[in-house]
């Protein structure tokens, strides 16, 4: 499998399970809010989501999934920068 595939994957059973089913177990079918309180409510989730999907999308294409640091060779490590560029950081 890709690692779209795989991010993809990932983000259709752990988000959803954490963000909507295990809610609804806990809550049932009543509404925790309402109002004001609950546009709020769907304001962060969706920025939640926003920055979940923006990340999922970096680590597919960019880090190209999930690989274990022992199966990287040498040549594959990329060297990543910080802010303050006092230790540069290796992956």
């Amino acid at each position: 499998m890709g690692p779209f595939l795989k991010t993809a994957l990932f983000t259709v059973v752990v988000p959803t399970s954490v963000a909507v089913l295990i809610p609804l177990f806990i809550g049932g079918e009543r509404a925790a809010a309402d109002g004001l309180v609950r546009v709020f409510a769907f304001l962060v989730l969706a920025v939640g989501a926003l920055l979940y999907l923006r990340s999922a999308w970096n680590f597919a294409s960019f880090g190209r999934g999930a690989r274990p640091a022992y199966s990287l060779n040498k040549s594959e490590w990329v060297p990543v920068r910080t802010r303050c560029n006092s230790l540069p950081l290796t992956w």
